[in-house]
């Protein structure tokens, strides 16, 4: 049997164990109270694989998936979406880079080239295209070398000097290459003086037909037919 001053003390035990067992404790009002912390990685993905849809690779700078992939390699090393991500950038660079190729624009592959190096310059599709590249310029040089061939008429220095017949014959050649066209001449000549005579004796063999070019002065003098100044 409980007193009465025992039953009083009983209760008061158990108010007190009862609050006790329900007050949160100090760390779980802590753990409340810390804001959780944010995680970019999803957006910075999205946003990269829209980017990388719009062909936005490297630029602009305010937003392209190459800068977005590498944030999200900044936060975990080895993503594997990211990775496969800058991966996928390469190989576009590389379809761009054949594209140009394609229509001879050597100077877009070789920028198409370029930042593909930026992504892994020891890739071996690298290595592909850079043979690819190389065979084109090579083409495109012996074309120009044929062009200008063609397009080129040397004069020989000491008759030049004397005024020859041969000298007067290349330039009624040049003349005539010069009919019906648009072209321009570039006289390559010794001197101002020199290059003065040969303007004035190609419009004589021209029928004073008018003549737009230039001057320059080098060691080789020779006429050389230019594109249409438009």
């Amino acid at each position: 049997m409980f007193t009465k001053k025992r039953r009083w003390m009983w209760l008061g035990l158990c108010i007190v164990l009862a609050g006790c067992a329900s007050a949160p404790s100090q760390k779980s009002i802590e753990a409340a109270d810390k804001p959780r912390k944010y995680n970019p990685v999803p957006l910075l993905l999205r946003q990269a694989e829209d980017y990388l849809a719009r062909d936005r690779l490297m630029s602009p700078a305010s937003g392209n998936a190459y800068d977005r992939f590498r944030a999200v390699l900044l936060i975990h090393p080895e993503h594997p979406q990211a990775v496969s991500g800058l991966q996928q950038i390469l190989i576009r660079y590389m379809e761009l880079g054949r594209e140009a190729l394609r229509k001879e624009d050597i100077a877009r592959a070789r920028r198409m080239l370029v930042a593909a190096r930026k992504i892994d310059s020891h890739n071996a599709l690298l290595a592909e295209f850079e043979q690819e590249l190389r065979q084109a310029i090579e083409v495109a040089q012996k074309g120009r070398v044929v062009a200008a061939r063609e397009s080129e008429f040397l004069l020989n220095g000491d008759e030049l000097a004397a005024r020859s017949d041969s000298v007067q014959q290349v330039l009624r050649n040049v003349a005539q290459g010069l009919q019906g066209s648009d072209k321009s001449v570039l006289i390559v000549a010794r001197s101002d003086a020199e290059g003065r005579w040969l303007y004035k004796a190609l419009r004589q063999a021209a029928n004073g037909q008018r003549i737009r070019g230039d001057i320059k002065i080098d060691t080789v003098p020779r006429i050389v037919l230019l594109p249409p100044i438009y």
